[in-house]
């Protein structure tokens, strides 16, 4: 691990260095970036800090506004259970900070630090996980080090790995496979999902299958709820047919052949 973790380390460095220029030009331009620059190069203001420390803390990272809806479901469930632990999230974007803000307004949210060591380590230290849980396919080579490094428990939940990822992953499989052998428990959506991760160095014994919790969060919406309810009611005592995944172009004729099946 020790090799894969320096390798890893001076690619990205390598990345951050050609990119640095680009990487300022956005933060002068844009507003956004201005705001996170200090928590994406690990500096966390001594409120973040004061707020998180001495806490048993659980961790929920989620890439965007997609994994971060994920997510909501199982986080307030725990939330509601576990009252003693306080709930930490970190996110890559504007938007996933926005939602995750909206429905966890009295927890610390913040932006992932970029994953090289020195950026990552203090934020770690800091935080302490209890447990790190991970949304879809947020692998981070020195955020999961650290986390077991200050003795946490990793959850990769909802992860979900495409046919095109799956390829390109298995260009560096060996320095994944050290990276997955970190992790306690894997939730994957399919069983396609749970044949990849395990394909890619995943213990076998540490791959279970969930589904997908994004279908969760709706029933935690209220409002969201309620829009799914009067939709659904009127049809609940009829016999209904129903046309998944159908593209605008392809209704005319599903409509068509239903008509004339009808009709005969």
């Amino acid at each position: 691990m020790q090799m894969s973790l320096f390798i890893y380390n001076f690619v990205m460095c390598s990345v951050l260095i050609i990119g640095f220029p680009l990487f300022l030009v956005l933060t002068i331009l844009l507003p956004k970036w201005k705001d996170s620059i200090l928590e994406r190069f690990g500096i966390l203001n001594r409120t973040l800090k004061d707020k998180i420390k001495n806490n048993i803390n659980l961790w929920f990272h989620c890439a965007s506004i997609g994994e971060s809806k994920s997510i909501i479901s199982l986080a307030k469930e725990i939330q509601n259970k576990y009252s003693k632990y306080q709930l930490v999230f970190t996110t890559t974007t504007w938007t996933g900070k926005k939602i995750l803000k909206e429905y966890f307004n009295n927890s610390t949210v913040f932006y992932l630090p970029i994953d090289i060591y020195f950026f990552m380590k203090p934020v770690v230290d800091v935080v302490k996980p209890k447990v790190l849980v991970v949304a879809e396919t947020e692998i981070w080579p020195n955020l999961f080090y650290l986390t077991k490094k200050n003795k946490g428990n990793i959850v990769v939940v909802n992860g979900r790995i495409s046919r095109k990822s799956f390829k390109k992953y298995k260009m560096v499989k060996g320095i994944l496979a050290d990276v997955l052998n970190l992790v306690d428990m894997f939730g994957m959506r399919t069983e396609e999902d749970a044949s990849f991760i395990k394909e890619l160095g995943a213990e076998p014994d540490k791959v279970i299958i969930t589904g997908d919790l994004k279908f969760e969060s709706l029933l935690i919406n209220d409002k969201k709820s309620k829009e799914i309810i009067n939709l659904i009611k009127p049809f609940c005592y009829s016999n209904i047919i129903v046309f998944g995944s159908v593209h605008l172009s392809e209704m005319k004729i599903l409509l068509d052949s239903f008509k004339s099946i009808l009709d005969k």
